[in-house]
């Protein structure tokens, strides 16, 4: 009988980086994945559309639109995902990342003694301010089957001690990337824009951040000739009518609706610099070879810091400064070699749940510090 597993999304992100690994482990014939989609994202340009363009199976289960409220929103989804799991029989859930979608089914998963399977396990930011660093941290010590994307990731997770089985996979978010995106495109090649995106609620949320954050591309926009592609978040389009209301202008900016993924893929790749405070799209232009300033004061992300392919911004007011040191000495980045697998990571991700799950959900490893020593050289 295959092993039956829950493959939970919810959000955009999760959906991009599951595409692949969804479609490898649906070729598994000793695994039956049912799909549930929490509908975190609800937006159609957000989710709907997305799940056409990358092929994502169809749900088997889908929540109801819930409280906007994040912390009611959890709670309600760990009650509705728990009457799921007492209905069905699973194996083990999987979650991906660091969403609410995800620690909500792990909640519901591990207080109904079903395991946990955590993709991209071990990312740490250090700012216990995200709501995304205490979901990931929650969910990891939760995990039986522990993911991680890098070393560094693997490295988190041995310093904290978590007892699930931990495996170093490299990052399944590439093998869907490498499938839309163009090859890079030599700087000087490149049309004279900017890539945004913008939605944190630490950022987004603060009355003070967009007015400020519109000023400071203004200026941009200004001093160099850049022109600003700006896919706007749900999230941020709810402010953006109070910025308006109260006087701040788009100057410079070209505001459009969430892109498919492709497409967005596709702005990127021929922008001369990308702002954001996402966690993917600092990888996506990593891989794209565009120089990244995330407006955050710390990133889960730390390989394209050591690369110098990605500078942080801890503070709007800090974002000008930063911008324009990078836009002249962006040239001296290593590109390569890629810290997060490269391609084939979905096809170990699916390859570790597959044997994981064969040999009766035991541990993969002879013990912590032997996987320690070896991951850099055996399991990316």
């Amino acid at each position: 009988m295959p092993r039956r597993l829950l493959y939970v999304i919810g959000t955009r992100p999760e959906v991009i980086r599951s595409a692949e690994i969804l479609k490898l482990m649906g070729q598994d014939d000793t695994i039956e994945v049912l799909v549930l989609n929490t509908m975190q994202h609800y937006d159609d340009a957000m989710m709907s559309n997305l799940l056409d363009e990358l092929k994502i199976p169809t749900a088997a289960f889908i929540l109801p639109r819930l409280d906007p409220r994040p912390a009611i929103r959890a709670g309600q989804m760990i009650e509705k995902i728990a009457v799921i799991l007492s209905r069905e029989r699973f194996d083990a859930v999987v979650v991906y990342g660091d969403t609410d979608s995800s620690l909500a089914a792990a909640l519901a998963a591990a207080k109904a003694s079903i395991p946990v399977i955590h993709v991209e396990a071990g990312c740490r930011s250090g700012d216990l301010r995200m709501q995304e660093e205490l979901n990931r941290r929650l969910i990891d010590h939760m995990s039986a089957l522990l993911l991680a994307v890098s070393t560094n990731c693997a490295e988190h997770l041995f310093r904290e001690e978590v007892t699930g089985s931990i495996n170093i996979t490299g990052d399944p978010q590439f093998d869907v990337f490498v499938k839309v995106a163009p090859a890079p495109i030599a700087f000087e090649e490149r049309i004279h824009r900017g890539f945004i995106t913008v939605h944190r609620s630490e950022n987004v949320d603060d009355a003070e951040f967009l007015p400020e954050f519109l000023k400071v591309l203004a200026r941009l926009t200004s001093e160099t000739g850049l022109r600003f592609v700006w896919p706007v978040h749900p999230r941020a389009r709810a402010q953006m009518l109070e910025v308006t209301e109260g006087g701040a202008g788009f100057h410079g900016l070209d505001l459009v609706d969430p892109m498919p993924y492709g497409l967005a893929m596709k702005e990127l790749a021929r922008s001369k610099i990308c702002i954001t405070d996402s966690g993917g799209l600092q990888k996506e232009a990593f891989w794209l070879q565009v120089p990244c300033v995330t407006i955050r004061p710390s990133t889960e992300w730390i390989e394209t810091i050591e690369l110098g392919a990605n500078r942080l911004a801890p503070t709007v007011n800090a974002l000008f400064e930063t911008a324009m040191n990078f836009l002249g000495s962006s040239k001296g980045v290593c590109w390569s070699p890629d810290p997060y697998g490269g391609a084939g990571s979905a096809q170990r991700v699916a390859m570790v749940i597959s044997n994981w799950l064969a040999k009766g959900m035991k541990s993969l490893e002879i013990d912590a510090s032997t996987n320690r020593e070896m991951g850099r050289d055996q399991q990316i």
